[in-house]
């Protein structure tokens, strides 16, 4: 059999092989309360009790270690941690009484504080307090330096030296980057640059806020109020800020800012320069296609006491405005860079793929894959009750494919590999439902007396907006609307 992700041999009859299986799982719990990961079968990775409620489910990079939290009361928080590499005692616990927790990009070394505020490391050899009061915590992504804030003074500490150095009081971070490298904070209107060893310099001063920053180039606002951009020619006002309304962050890998200025689309930032865009209405939803040259946006006009909401995008290449459509209720670019949207029409919602319509109904949900395959989730009425029903379109063969009715939620990995879960009405317990996968043709019963399901989460120690589809879920899967039309 072939594994689903990568389509190599794959032994067990499973639907992923090793490598994608450590790389793709989620966990779910049954009735006996017993906690499961996924594969084709589900094997259980321990019982835990009928009272105990799991949160903060973090997997390593590599997926070979799980850490997740667990606890029956808010005075016993039990930290556990799960390796999938051992075949002996591969459950094991790092502390009870935990309230936050940190873990380094390979999962070999963790951070947590307990409930009196105490900040202890453990590397699955021995555990260490670094310090008796801590209240927040930023872990470098090798997990070898570690800031955290004891009162309110913040302290940089060094595992392989094992000591605390002091920064400094009263201040605001503005970046820490993965490596550490970069650390840069605002104390009393100055912006500092500190690095590893504790030596710190004085990059700006007059610093109110920072708004954008990458390498030496930084979008500011200063104490007059003006947004500025600073770089190695030094710093010049752009704009009066003082009048904005809003000013957003599109991408923190390129210098993109638009401004709003009053009720209007007064500019957009480009580095130093700016491009006056006068687009005299109330404006927002801002999205920029993949490789910068278009954005799509929300614009309103007044229609006797009503607010019509219109799709516009501009082309930076042509300097052009255009109006798509109106009435839309969402909109975002997908990976290809084709505008997805939905459009209000006679109390349903017709779903778009750039002039394209694809579906029509109740959405309570729309998502897209890294291929712009589209996944929703449709609603209806059945004899008073709401039914949830999940559709996939493929954008190659351009084809809509019912998945499944009355669904309780899904989770999806790969077009020909969709996992969702369904009331079992065999009973009337609440909490019982059965665990299918969808193949792209058919469905198949995995498991069934589920309690729930549990996402989990890579450990990530990125900053900063990396795509435009907000919201991810799982691994592979973009949120682009979730809302209710019942």
């Amino acid at each position: 059999m072939l594994c689903k992700k990568c389509q190599s041999p794959s032994d067990n009859d499973m639907y992923l092989c090793k490598d994608c299986s450590e790389r793709y799982p989620f966990l779910y719990v049954k009735r006996d309360s017993d906690l499961y990961l996924m594969q084709d079968k589900g094997f259980k990775i321990g019982s835990f009790g009928l009272d105990l409620v799991f949160s903060k489910i973090l997997i390593s990079e590599d997926g070979k270690r799980m850490f997740f939290t667990l606890f029956s009361s808010m005075e016993k928080r039990t930290l556990m941690y799960y390796n999938f590499q051992s075949d002996e005692n591969p459950l094991g616990m790092v502390a009870d009484n935990v309230v936050e927790f940190r873990v380094s990009e390979k999962g070999d070394i963790v951070y947590y504080i307990d409930i009196s505020n105490t900040l202890y490391f453990f590397d699955f050899n021995k555990t260490e307090r670094i310090s008796d009061i801590a209240f927040s915590m930023h872990i470098s992504k090798d997990g070898k330096y570690l800031v955290y804030e004891s009162a309110d003074s913040y302290f940089l500490y060094n595992h392989e030296e094992k000591m605390s150095g002091f920064i400094d009081s009263n201040i605001d971070f503005v970046e820490i980057s993965p490596d550490f490298n970069t650390m840069l904070y605002i104390k009393d209107n100055t912006l500092y640059r500190l690095t590893k060893d504790l030596e710190k310099e004085s990059i700006k001063d007059g610093v109110k806020e920072v708004i954008y920053i990458n390498d030496n180039e930084i979008y500011y606002i200063n104490l007059n109020n003006e947004l500025c951009f600073y770089d190695a020619k030094g710093a010049r006002s752009v704009l009066d800020a003082s009048k904005t309304t809003f000013i957003k962050k599109i991408c923190s890998e390129k210098p993109f800012l638009v401004v709003t200025v009053g009720l209007s689309l007064n500019l957009l930032v480009i580095k130093d320069m700016f491009l006056i865009l006068n687009m005299y209405s109330l404006v927002s939803g801002f999205m920029f296609n993949s490789s910068f040259d278009k954005f799509a946006f929300i614009g309103t006009r007044t229609a006797e006491e009503d607010l019509i909401y219109q799709l516009f995008v501009y082309d930076l290449n042509k300097y052009a405005l255009d109006l798509i459509t109106e009435d839309v209720v969402f909109h975002s670019y997908l990976p290809n860079d084709q505008l997805v949207y939905g459009v209000w029409k006679d109390s349903l919602l017709e779903l778009y793929m750039d002039d394209k319509k694809i579906d029509e109904g109740r959405f309570h949900e729309v998502c897209s894959d890294n291929e712009s395959n589209l996944y929703y989730v449709k609603t209806k009425r059945i004899n008073g009750s709401i039914e949830r029903d999940l559709y996939f379109y493929d954008i190659k063969q351009d084809k809509t494919t019912l998945v499944a009715e009355d669904i309780i939620d899904f989770y999806h990995i790969s077009k020909d590999m969709i996992y969702y879960y369904k009331d079992n009405y065999s009973t009337f317990d609440v909490q019982n439902y059965n665990l299918y996968v969808f193949d792209g043709e058919k469905s198949k019963l995995l498991d069934f007396g589920l309690r729930k399901h549990l996402w989990l989460d890579r450990i990530s120690h990125k900053s900063g907006e990396k795509y435009q589809p907000a919201y991810i879920c799982g691994y592979d899967i973009y949120w682009i609307y979730f809302g209710s039309f019942l």
